[in-house]
């Protein structure tokens, strides 16, 4: 591959305003992390970073009934966001970036202090090792999209930033996730609370769970939480670890719309109020192969080599006065891949002669509804749809570049799930979470292959088949004091195609040394299962039988 000129990054922003701007806006909504109810009157301030920083400029806020804030005329560049309420422990954003194309939108969860202290020195401290799930006290940490666009392996990669986590190594080439030494099939992966086929471009072609990069970017996602085993009772069907990714919610007061053009390829996003004086709001974002684009511009020569990709991702969020809030989520890749046979004076031997192609599909997509109580406890249930569609194969050629196939197949599969999760708050010290999942699995999959070079092709296996993965679970959180904590719970699976019942205790310890670290132990029982395909086998008699 030669470049024959130079790839600049770009990027530009387009706003509804006119002119060039030093301010922006920045606004949010607070939370409780445990019931998930607004917060009224916490205070929001906003600290100058970096080249700023000696200026001493500080800007404030507070939140209203709903726990949304607004801070306006907020100077661009790098800043710290700072939520503060008594009662709970404060929190602290460290870097953020305010650009002056694109309000600075913010989701904050807060934690209730255990301790009723007669006076409150707010010391504000930042604990990166924790998780926005407050269940997860044991190698789990907030995976900040911020840190990740600054992360110098990255590649504007949110999923390659893992690789910078204790335990964990990718592949370098790929993003192929070994946590502990586990297999990267063995990490699950999670969009808005539901377990999806691995969203990564170019999935399963060179290593199994492994792939080049994800299809969700810094764009739509907000912070996540990326989990490294001993995971709470609410992650089932994952063995190594959880990469449980959130979608932000687009801004609701203003449209704003972006172009980005970088080596990963060309994004186009826009987010904004879905009417006038309504708070439903979208955001969607669209990428295209740079690679692509600068091959049919002639700018590089892959004349032999295709490698061409798109994504799509969207979220539409519907707020209601009285029946919760609705959220419309797709995520969703188109993979082309192709590396044509050399020209025969190129050969070294007969097995350089071969091509190799491969054509992919991959989406997740659903309904999600929160529903919060004034009693304390949220409802948050989910309608998912989620499937993959792949064709590959290998053809052979002799000297004279006749084609011979060697290798052609399909494999197809898809699943719909539903769940239901009730977490309720009861005090600063409990917090209970009960749920349900079920999930439908299809596949169909067959192989073609030669048993001889230049022979005809023949099926090795062909298989078809559905079953289901229902969970019950059940977690609790409880704080014995203001520096130690117990979580407790079990996760029981039903494998409906054998009738397997599996049983999976979970508990963990965490106490707090220091504002800023922890001393944590848990213990966890955690399975997850094969390809639907592995149960199920084709001999060649044609009849099916149940492994």
């Amino acid at each position: 591959m030669f470049f024959r000129g130079m790839a600049v990054t770009a990027v530009l922003m387009v706003t509804t305003a006119l002119g060039a701007q030093t301010t922006q806006t920045v606004r949010g909504h607070v939370n409780d992390v445990g019931s998930g109810e607004p917060m009224m009157g916490v205070t929001i301030t906003v600290e100058d970073d970096g080249e700023h920083q000696s200026s001493g400029t500080t800007m404030g806020s507070v939140t209203d009934a709903n726990g949304n804030f607004v801070i306006s005329g907020v100077p661009v560049g790098r800043h710290t966001v700072r939520a503060s309420f008594i009662g709970y422990e404060p929190v602290v954003l460290k870097e953020q970036l305010v650009t002056s194309g694109k309000e600075l939108v913010l989701e904050l969860q807060m934690t209730e202090s255990v301790s009723q202290l007669s006076e409150i020195v707010v010391r504000p401290r930042v604990n990166k090792q924790t998780a926005l799930n407050e269940m997860a006290q044991v190698g789990a940490r907030m995976f900040s999209v911020e840190e990740a666009s600054r992360y110098a392996g990255g590649m504007g990669d949110p999923a390659r930033t893992a690789s910078m986590f204790a335990g964990v190594a990718t592949g370098g080439a790929t993003n192929g996730i070994s946590i502990h030494g586990n297999a990267p099939q063995m990490l699950q992966w999670r969009v808005e609370g539901v377990e999806v086929n691995n969203p990564n471009h170019f999935a399963e072609i060179t290593e199994a769970g492994g792939g080049i990069f994800t299809s969700l970017n810094g764009t739509v996602l907000a912070n996540s939480d990326f989990m490294t085993g001993a995971m709470p009772a609410e992650y089932g069907n994952a063995l190594a670890g959880v990469f449980d990714m959130k979608m932000r919610v687009g801004n609701n007061t203003r449209h704003e719309h972006a172009v980005q053009v970088g080596t990963l390829g060309v994004d186009f996003a826009s987010e904004g109020p879905l009417g006038k004086n309504s708070k439903a709001s979208y955001l969607v974002n669209y990428r295209y192969s740079f690679l692509e684009i600068a091959k049919k511009l002639h700018a590089i020569n892959m004349e032999k080599e295709t490698l061409d990709y798109q994504d799509l991702s969207f979220k539409l969020n519907f707020p209601t006065t009285s029946a919760g809030t609705f959220a419309v989520w797709f995520t969703g890749l188109i993979d082309n891949y192709e590396n044509l046979v050399p020209d025969p004076s190129e050969w070294e031997t007969l097995w350089d002669s071969n091509d190799s192609w491969s054509r992919q599909r991959s989406w997740a997509g659903g309904v999600t509804h929160t529903c919060r109580f004034r009693t304390g406890g949220m409802l948050t249930s989910n309608v998912a749809f989620t499937g993959n569609y792949q064709k590959l194969g290998v053809n052979d050629y002799d000297e004279q570049l006749r084609k011979m196939p060697d290798m052609n197949g399909r494999n197809r599969s898809w699943n719909v799930i539903v769940s239901t999760q009730h977490k309720h708050k009861f005090s600063s010290r409990y917090t209970m979470l009960n749920g349900f999942e079920h999930r439908h699995m299809d596949f169909r999959t067959w192989m073609d292959c030669v048993k001889e070079v230049g022979g005809p092709l023949y099926r090795v296996y062909d298989s078809d088949g559905n079953t289901g993965l229902t969970r019950l679970y059940t977690s609790h959180k409880l704080s014995l004091s203001s520096r130690l904590s117990a979580v407790a719970g079990i996760n029981l699976v039903w494998f409906n195609l054998n009738n397997q019942v599996l049983a999976e205790p979970r508990v963990s310890l965490q106490y707090k040394t220091s504002p800023t670290s922890t001393l944590s132990v848990a213990y966890a029982l955690n399975s997850r299962k094969e390809s639907t395909d592995t149960y199920f086998v084709r001999e060649e008699r044609g009849e099916r039988s149940k492994v």
